[in-house]
């Protein structure tokens, strides 16, 4: 399914999954009249259509979603799928939060603050999926639990860097997608927003976006799918 297949389909209440609202910075430049400014206006509207419907507790999936359709509370896979709302919303506020009416916003509100009650697999890219909770919840709040922000951001600077622009995923090597796909970005966006608020934090940013560099590079420079794969993990049993 194309990404413009799943947020139509999410928008209609067809489905309910966070991963699908992802944005980029280009998301939130301006529009303009050229081909690329019109597909990026539409994007734009069908993330924040998909982001209102997925946030609807009206929304006939939205108690699947919350709690996993069984009524015995949270289900522990909605801090993943709000990790990449909380993402996108701080990537591209201006499309995806702004124009929300104040309802749409409290529904937003509600869930991430219930995300931010779920706790993350601990040693493993799930305690960024906690910071990123926490870091939307400081920027369009001005709230949030320090202790879920700075474990993740803390165990990623320090102890789960291997060198070369590479995180361990935990303790472990593990050359797949989640480095590319959470572990950098969203390392990255959390520390942005310690940045601009002048929080201690932040004086990692920099060191973050050189290594995100740095793991670009090595991507350009292996284009092919790599043999390494999450079985690397393997060797370490």
């Amino acid at each position: 399914m194309s990404y413009r297949a799943r947020l139509v389909a999410v928008g209609r209440g067809q489905g309910s999954s966070g991963r699908a609202i992802v944005a980029t910075r280009g998301l939130a430049l301006p529009e303009d009249s050229t081909a690329e400014g019109k597909l990026r206006a539409e994007f734009a509207e069908l993330a924040r259509n998909a982001l209102i419907t997925a946030t609807n507790p009206k929304n006939k999936n939205y108690r699947h979603f919350t709690l996993n359709g069984n009524g015995r509370g949270s289900n522990r896979q909605l801090l993943v799928e709000t990790a990449f709302i909380a993402h996108a919303l701080v990537r591209a506020q201006n499309v995806l939060w702004d124009p929300l009416t104040k309802e749409q916003r409290a529904n937003v509100r509600a869930l991430l603050d219930i995300a931010g009650k779920l706790e993350p697999i601990d040693n493993s890219n799930w305690l960024l999926f906690a910071s990123m909770v926490e870091a939307a919840r400081w920027e369009l709040f001005g709230e949030m639990d320090r202790k879920r922000l700075e474990h993740g951001v803390n165990k990623f600077v320090g102890e789960f860097y291997l060198g070369d622009g590479t995180y361990g995923d935990g303790k472990h090597f593990r050359w797949d997608y989640y480095n590319s796909f959470v572990i950098h970005p969203m390392l990255v966006e959390v520390l942005r927003v310690a940045k601009s608020k002048g929080d201690p934090l932040g004086r990692h940013y920099k060191r973050a976006v050189q290594r995100m560099t740095r793991y670009a590079d090595i991507q350009e420079q292996n284009s092919s799918r790599s043999p390494l794969t999450r079985f690397t993990s393997l060797l370490q049993d």
